[in-house]
């Protein structure tokens, strides 16, 4: 699909950084649980053991993602890219017949975390933003910071994540654009197959949001998954589509050292998000 778009003299935000590109996040909208492979896209204390994760994300306005980790606790590194579909060149006047462009961006990431003491953990992933659009370009330093405080004598756990710290450095713009920075509180219970999540986000440009997620193991290496989150509220007025719209659903199916989690999110405009990340765990 070709978006048709009016092009100003300006670069866009970095909104992009705010949507989830991992399965779990992408259907819970809770990265402050995004545990370990995914810790370099989430929270980073949740970093544990060895593996190569891969990611795919898919938008039904032609708006593709990708992402490689690799994870050795208490270290991960990844690589994202975003590629945000083809559009027609514009100007103030508007349309310039027959030519196109693509936008896209590159992050580089690095993320470590530490256990402060029994049960608390402190994570930090800093990188590097690049992208493009036309001929304008920019480039941000940015960072995730995250703790989790874990009762030994409890399944209960509680989480503190801020998200997209940092500014742009290089821009071809006058105006220097802000990341989209969000605090996540959380807490989740787990009692016996069932984790029970749920999570208060605080963005930067809209409205606080829940979050609230289920896990459940229905087999050895079978897990289903479905989350809700009030962050869609108000985006369009039918009641049974306002119901079903901020629900998301997925599954994780692990066979050995392979785990292969899948996640789809109706985003209402946006069409249907379809996640998908394959792990390798490594070592013993």
């Amino acid at each position: 699909m070709i978006w048709v778009v009016i092009v100003l003299a300006r670069l866009p935000g970095y909104d992009f950084m705010d949507v989830p590109n991992n399965a779990y996040a992408g259907v819970t909208h809770l990265h402050v649980f995004a545990s370990s492979p995914y810790s370099m896209w989430g929270n980073p204390t949740y970093i544990e053991g060895e593996g190569v994760v891969t990611g795919y994300m898919n938008m039904g306005l032609d708006i593709q993602a990708g992402n490689v980790g690799y994870y050795r606790a208490p270290w991960g590194v990844s690589i994202s890219y975003w590629n945000f579909g083809e559009m027609l060149k514009g100007e103030p006047e508007g349309i310039v017949p027959g030519e196109t462009f693509t936008p896209c961006a590159l992050r580089v990431t690095a993320a470590y975390r530490r256990q402060v003491r029994v049960g608390l953990k402190v994570g930090v992933a800093g990188g590097v933003v690049y992208q493009t659009i036309e001929k304008y370009r920019s480039i941000a330093v940015m960072c995730d910071v995250g703790a989790t405080y874990r009762w030994q004598q409890y399944p209960i756990e509680v989480g503190v994540l801020i998200r997209n710290l940092g500014t742009e450095v290089s821009s071809s713009s006058a105006t220097r654009e802000a990341l989209p920075v969000s605090m996540e509180l959380g807490a989740r219970y787990e009692w016996d197959k069932l984790t029970l999540s749920a999570a208060y986000v605080i963005p930067y440009y809209y409205p606080a949001y829940l979050s609230i997620a289920c896990d459940y193991r229905i087999l050895n290496g079978i897990a289903l998954r479905v989350g809700y989150t009030t962050l869609y509220r108000g985006v369009i007025a039918e009641e049974l589509a306002a119901l079903l719209l901020p629900m998301g659903f997925g599954f994780d199916i692990s066979y050995r050292k392979l785990c292969i989690s899948y996640g789809v999110d109706p985003r209402g405009p946006l069409g249907i998000v379809h996640y998908l990340n394959f792990v390798w765990k490594l070592g013993g």
